[in-house]
Protein backbone atom coordinates (compact mmCIF):
# COMPACT_ATOMS: atom_id res chain seq x y z
CA UNK A 1 0.00 0.00 0.00
CA UNK A 2 1.20 3.01 -1.13
CA UNK A 3 1.88 5.25 1.87
CA UNK A 4 0.64 8.68 2.94
CA UNK A 5 2.57 11.91 1.87
CA UNK A 6 4.91 12.74 4.68
CA UNK A 7 3.64 16.30 5.04
CA UNK A 8 0.18 14.90 5.74
CA UNK A 9 1.51 12.19 7.98
CA UNK A 10 3.32 14.94 10.18
CA UNK A 11 -0.49 16.64 10.25
CA UNK A 12 -1.69 13.19 11.16
CA UNK A 13 0.57 11.48 13.47
CA UNK A 14 2.40 14.70 15.22
CA UNK A 15 -0.03 16.61 15.75
CA UNK A 16 -3.15 15.10 16.94
CA UNK A 17 -4.73 17.64 18.93
CA UNK A 18 -4.40 20.15 16.03
CA UNK A 19 -6.09 17.11 14.39
CA UNK A 20 -8.72 16.73 16.71
CA UNK A 21 -9.77 20.45 16.69
CA UNK A 22 -10.29 20.52 12.99
CA UNK A 23 -12.44 17.76 13.41
CA UNK A 24 -14.25 19.25 16.25
CA UNK A 25 -14.69 22.32 14.13
CA UNK A 26 -16.40 20.61 11.25
CA UNK A 27 -18.77 18.83 13.30
CA UNK A 28 -19.64 22.37 14.98
CA UNK A 29 -20.23 23.52 11.77
CA UNK A 30 -21.92 20.85 10.52
CA UNK A 31 -24.52 21.12 14.01
CA UNK A 32 -24.95 24.75 13.54
CA UNK A 33 -25.99 24.53 10.00
CA UNK A 34 -28.22 21.71 11.01
CA UNK A 35 -26.49 19.15 8.75
CA UNK A 36 -27.43 16.51 11.99
CA UNK A 37 -30.99 17.31 11.83
CA UNK A 38 -31.47 17.05 7.44
CA UNK A 39 -29.68 13.87 7.99
CA UNK A 40 -31.73 12.64 10.36
CA UNK A 41 -35.00 13.62 8.51
CA UNK A 42 -33.38 11.45 5.35
CA UNK A 43 -33.20 8.95 7.86
CA UNK A 44 -36.71 9.02 8.95
CA UNK A 45 -37.83 9.16 5.52
CA UNK A 46 -36.02 6.39 4.33
CA UNK A 47 -36.53 3.78 7.23
CA UNK A 48 -40.11 4.65 7.72
CA UNK A 49 -42.94 3.15 5.82
CA UNK A 50 -45.75 5.01 3.78
CA UNK A 51 -48.28 3.97 6.05
CA UNK A 52 -46.34 5.13 9.15
CA UNK A 53 -46.41 8.26 7.20
CA UNK A 54 -49.65 9.11 6.50
CA UNK A 55 -50.67 8.02 10.07
CA UNK A 56 -48.22 10.31 11.74
CA UNK A 57 -48.54 14.45 11.69
CA UNK A 58 -45.27 13.19 9.26
CA UNK A 59 -43.10 16.86 10.28
CA UNK A 60 -40.45 16.09 7.18
CA UNK A 61 -43.12 17.00 4.84
CA UNK A 62 -43.74 20.87 6.19
CA UNK A 63 -42.46 23.86 4.67
CA UNK A 64 -42.81 27.45 6.51
CA UNK A 65 -45.32 29.34 4.75
CA UNK A 66 -45.40 32.36 6.79
CA UNK A 67 -41.97 33.76 8.60
CA UNK A 68 -41.76 35.95 11.11
CA UNK A 69 -44.49 38.01 10.69
CA UNK A 70 -45.18 40.30 13.68
CA UNK A 71 -48.51 40.60 15.25
CA UNK A 72 -48.95 44.02 15.12
CA UNK A 73 -50.94 44.87 18.71
CA UNK A 74 -48.80 42.66 21.27
CA UNK A 75 -45.73 44.61 22.76
CA UNK A 76 -43.70 41.24 23.48
CA UNK A 77 -43.71 37.94 25.49
CA UNK A 78 -45.72 36.05 22.98
CA UNK A 79 -45.32 32.34 24.65
CA UNK A 80 -48.41 29.98 24.36
CA UNK A 81 -50.73 29.28 21.60
CA UNK A 82 -53.72 27.05 21.16
CA UNK A 83 -56.47 26.24 17.96
CA UNK A 84 -60.33 26.80 19.08
CA UNK A 85 -62.05 24.30 16.10
CA UNK A 86 -65.60 26.30 16.70
CA UNK A 87 -64.53 29.90 16.22
CA UNK A 88 -62.03 28.95 13.97
CA UNK A 89 -59.73 31.32 15.56
CA UNK A 90 -55.93 30.83 17.15
CA UNK A 91 -56.09 31.74 21.29
CA UNK A 92 -52.26 33.29 22.16
CA UNK A 93 -50.91 34.16 25.85
CA UNK A 94 -48.28 36.28 26.63
CA UNK A 95 -46.24 35.87 29.64
CA UNK A 96 -47.14 39.74 30.86
CA UNK A 97 -50.79 38.01 31.24
CA UNK A 98 -52.31 38.89 28.05
CA UNK A 99 -55.01 36.87 25.70
CA UNK A 100 -55.35 37.83 22.38
CA UNK A 101 -57.36 35.93 19.30
CA UNK A 102 -55.57 35.88 16.07
CA UNK A 103 -56.27 35.18 13.07
CA UNK A 104 -54.73 31.56 10.55
CA UNK A 105 -52.78 34.91 8.94
CA UNK A 106 -51.66 36.11 11.85
CA UNK A 107 -54.12 39.48 12.39
CA UNK A 108 -54.74 40.53 16.32
CA UNK A 109 -58.96 40.29 16.68
CA UNK A 110 -58.64 41.45 20.21
CA UNK A 111 -56.78 41.39 23.12
CA UNK A 112 -58.18 40.68 26.78
CA UNK A 113 -56.41 41.43 29.97
CA UNK A 114 -55.56 38.57 32.13
CA UNK A 115 -56.19 40.07 35.90
CA UNK A 116 -54.22 38.37 39.15
CA UNK A 117 -52.13 35.95 36.88
CA UNK A 118 -48.55 35.70 36.77
CA UNK A 119 -46.53 34.82 34.61
CA UNK A 120 -48.97 32.67 31.97
CA UNK A 121 -46.63 30.47 29.43
CA UNK A 122 -49.15 28.17 27.87
CA UNK A 123 -53.10 27.27 26.91
CA UNK A 124 -55.09 24.66 25.47
CA UNK A 125 -58.45 24.71 23.88
CA UNK A 126 -61.16 21.75 26.21
CA UNK A 127 -63.78 22.49 24.22
CA UNK A 128 -66.59 25.49 23.79
CA UNK A 129 -65.60 28.12 25.61
CA UNK A 130 -63.61 26.64 28.31
CA UNK A 131 -59.29 26.55 27.76
CA UNK A 132 -56.65 25.56 30.33
CA UNK A 133 -53.78 27.86 31.06
CA UNK A 134 -50.67 27.61 32.86
CA UNK A 135 -48.81 29.99 35.47
CA UNK A 136 -45.54 28.97 35.58
CA UNK A 137 -44.10 30.38 38.68
CA UNK A 138 -47.03 29.14 40.27
CA UNK A 139 -47.00 25.89 39.43
CA UNK A 140 -50.34 26.57 38.60
CA UNK A 141 -53.56 25.57 36.36
CA UNK A 142 -56.49 27.59 35.51
CA UNK A 143 -59.48 26.60 33.63
CA UNK A 144 -60.70 30.18 32.07
CA UNK A 145 -63.77 31.33 29.76
CA UNK A 146 -63.81 32.87 27.09
CA UNK A 147 -66.74 33.94 24.42
CA UNK A 148 -67.64 37.11 22.34
CA UNK A 149 -68.47 38.63 25.74
CA UNK A 150 -65.74 38.21 28.11
CA UNK A 151 -64.22 41.46 28.78
CA UNK A 152 -61.13 40.27 30.85
CA UNK A 153 -59.81 36.95 32.42
CA UNK A 154 -59.49 37.22 36.29
CA UNK A 155 -57.34 34.57 38.17
CA UNK A 156 -60.30 34.39 41.49
CA UNK A 157 -62.67 33.33 39.69
CA UNK A 158 -61.22 30.54 37.71
CA UNK A 159 -61.16 27.17 38.88
CA UNK A 160 -57.82 26.12 39.19
CA UNK A 161 -55.12 23.13 40.98
CA UNK A 162 -51.73 24.02 41.88
CA UNK A 163 -49.31 20.60 41.16
CA UNK A 164 -46.11 21.49 43.27
CA UNK A 165 -43.32 19.71 40.48
CA UNK A 166 -40.32 21.66 41.55
CA UNK A 167 -42.12 24.40 42.97
CA UNK A 168 -40.66 27.88 43.53
CA UNK A 169 -38.32 27.84 40.45
CA UNK A 170 -38.85 29.44 37.12
CA UNK A 171 -38.47 26.45 35.16
CA UNK A 172 -42.11 25.14 35.41
CA UNK A 173 -44.45 24.43 33.11
CA UNK A 174 -44.64 25.98 29.55
CA UNK A 175 -46.41 23.38 27.46
CA UNK A 176 -49.95 22.49 27.76
CA UNK A 177 -52.27 20.27 25.37
CA UNK A 178 -56.07 19.02 26.09
CA UNK A 179 -56.65 15.33 24.81
CA UNK A 180 -60.78 15.33 24.54
CA UNK A 181 -60.80 11.36 23.98
CA UNK A 182 -59.07 10.77 27.25
CA UNK A 183 -60.34 14.11 29.09
CA UNK A 184 -56.90 14.92 30.07
CA UNK A 185 -54.26 17.26 30.18
CA UNK A 186 -50.55 16.67 29.04
CA UNK A 187 -48.18 19.42 30.29
CA UNK A 188 -44.80 20.34 29.43
CA UNK A 189 -42.43 21.12 32.14
CA UNK A 190 -39.42 23.03 30.94
CA UNK A 191 -36.71 21.40 32.77
CA UNK A 192 -35.00 20.44 36.23
CA UNK A 193 -36.53 18.35 35.62
CA UNK A 194 -37.73 17.78 32.05
CA UNK A 195 -41.15 15.94 31.60
CA UNK A 196 -44.10 15.17 30.32
CA UNK A 197 -46.81 14.70 32.62
CA UNK A 198 -50.52 13.14 31.89
CA UNK A 199 -53.04 14.82 34.46
CA UNK A 200 -56.53 13.70 34.38
CA UNK A 201 -59.77 15.47 36.48
CA UNK A 202 -60.04 18.52 34.49
CA UNK A 203 -63.57 18.38 32.46
CA UNK A 204 -65.72 21.15 30.75
CA UNK A 205 -67.34 21.35 33.90
CA UNK A 206 -64.87 22.37 35.75
CA UNK A 207 -62.69 20.42 38.49
CA UNK A 208 -63.08 17.55 40.06
CA UNK A 209 -62.20 16.38 43.38
CA UNK A 210 -59.51 13.79 42.32
CA UNK A 211 -56.40 15.02 40.35
CA UNK A 212 -54.28 11.86 38.75
CA UNK A 213 -50.78 12.66 37.50
CA UNK A 214 -48.85 10.00 35.28
CA UNK A 215 -45.99 10.30 32.95
CA UNK A 216 -44.57 7.43 30.82
CA UNK A 217 -41.01 7.22 31.02
CA UNK A 218 -40.51 6.20 27.08
CA UNK A 219 -42.31 9.31 26.61
CA UNK A 220 -39.74 11.01 28.37
CA UNK A 221 -36.90 9.13 27.52
CA UNK A 222 -37.27 10.33 23.84
CA UNK A 223 -37.91 13.95 24.72
CA UNK A 224 -34.32 13.61 26.83
CA UNK A 225 -32.52 12.50 23.79
CA UNK A 226 -33.89 15.00 21.46
CA UNK A 227 -34.52 18.57 23.10
CA UNK A 228 -32.51 20.80 25.32
CA UNK A 229 -35.66 22.05 26.97
CA UNK A 230 -39.40 21.90 26.56
CA UNK A 231 -41.27 25.29 25.75
CA UNK A 232 -44.76 24.30 24.17
CA UNK A 233 -47.04 20.74 23.49
CA UNK A 234 -49.31 20.12 20.85
CA UNK A 235 -51.55 16.73 21.00
CA UNK A 236 -52.46 15.44 17.52
CA UNK A 237 -56.21 14.02 18.03
CA UNK A 238 -55.85 12.04 14.60
CA UNK A 239 -52.71 10.34 15.01
CA UNK A 240 -52.67 10.39 18.98
CA UNK A 241 -48.66 11.87 18.81
CA UNK A 242 -47.58 14.15 20.57
CA UNK A 243 -45.61 17.49 18.77
CA UNK A 244 -43.18 18.85 21.45
CA UNK A 245 -41.25 21.91 20.74
CA UNK A 246 -37.83 23.06 22.04
CA UNK A 247 -36.61 26.50 22.36
CA UNK A 248 -32.98 25.67 22.68
CA UNK A 249 -33.28 22.73 20.32
CA UNK A 250 -34.86 24.73 17.86
CA UNK A 251 -36.71 21.94 16.86
CA UNK A 252 -40.59 20.75 16.50
CA UNK A 253 -40.58 16.42 17.20
CA UNK A 254 -43.41 14.00 16.63
CA UNK A 255 -43.56 11.52 19.43
CA UNK A 256 -46.08 8.33 19.46
CA UNK A 257 -47.57 7.42 22.79
CA UNK A 258 -44.99 4.57 23.30
CA UNK A 259 -41.63 7.11 23.35
CA UNK A 260 -40.95 6.60 19.54
CA UNK A 261 -39.60 9.87 17.66
CA UNK A 262 -41.62 9.56 14.40
CA UNK A 263 -40.23 12.90 12.38
CA UNK A 264 -38.92 16.35 13.34
CA UNK A 265 -38.66 19.92 11.86
CA UNK A 266 -35.92 21.71 12.15
CA UNK A 267 -36.43 25.59 13.41
CA UNK A 268 -32.84 26.89 12.58
CA UNK A 269 -29.66 27.43 14.30
CA UNK A 270 -28.03 30.22 12.58
CA UNK A 271 -29.63 33.69 12.29
CA UNK A 272 -31.25 35.39 9.38
CA UNK A 273 -31.55 32.26 8.18
CA UNK A 274 -35.06 31.01 6.12
CA UNK A 275 -35.97 28.31 8.91
CA UNK A 276 -34.52 30.56 12.22
CA UNK A 277 -37.45 31.19 14.76
CA UNK A 278 -35.17 33.21 17.26
CA UNK A 279 -37.04 32.22 20.42
CA UNK A 280 -40.13 29.36 19.82
CA UNK A 281 -42.63 29.45 22.49
CA UNK A 282 -45.64 28.09 21.55
CA UNK A 283 -47.24 25.82 19.22
CA UNK A 284 -50.46 24.54 17.84
CA UNK A 285 -52.45 23.20 14.33
CA UNK A 286 -55.80 24.13 13.27
CA UNK A 287 -58.36 22.15 11.47
CA UNK A 288 -56.60 21.89 7.94
CA UNK A 289 -53.34 20.20 9.38
CA UNK A 290 -51.61 23.55 9.22
CA UNK A 291 -49.14 24.12 11.87
CA UNK A 292 -48.55 27.62 14.02
CA UNK A 293 -45.17 28.49 16.13
CA UNK A 294 -45.01 31.45 17.98
CA UNK A 295 -42.26 33.22 19.11
CA UNK A 296 -41.16 35.38 21.51
CA UNK A 297 -41.56 38.55 21.04
CA UNK A 298 -44.05 38.90 19.09
CA UNK A 299 -43.46 36.82 15.81
CA UNK A 300 -46.25 34.88 14.38
CA UNK A 301 -44.79 31.56 12.04
CA UNK A 302 -47.20 28.84 9.87
CA UNK A 303 -46.26 25.89 8.52
CA UNK A 304 -47.74 23.91 5.38
CA UNK A 305 -47.50 20.90 4.18
CA UNK A 306 -45.49 20.80 0.55
CA UNK A 307 -48.20 18.86 -0.89
CA UNK A 308 -50.45 21.36 -0.03
CA UNK A 309 -48.85 24.37 -0.07
CA UNK A 310 -45.81 24.73 -2.00
CA UNK A 311 -45.45 28.81 -1.47
CA UNK A 312 -42.95 30.74 -0.46
CA UNK A 313 -42.63 32.35 3.07
CA UNK A 314 -44.09 35.70 3.46
CA UNK A 315 -43.66 38.43 5.93
CA UNK A 316 -40.87 39.98 7.60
Amino acid sequence: MKSLPRPLQKYLFSRPAKLAATLGLIAYVGHIANLDDILYRVYLNVTTSEESKAAAVWLNDYRMDIKGLVVQGIPDNLSGLTWNDDTKMLIGVTNSNLLAEISRDGELIRSLDMEGFEDVEAIAWMGHDKYLVADERRHTIAQITLNETTQKIVFDDSPKVTIGIGSGRNKGFEGLAWDSNQNSAWVAKERDPMAIYNIKGFSLNGLTNHIEINQDPRINKAIISESSDLSGLHYDQRSGNLLVLSDESRQLIEVTMDGKVVSTLGLGIIPHLRNFLPQPEGITMDDKGDIYIVSEPNLFYRFTKKANNEATATGV
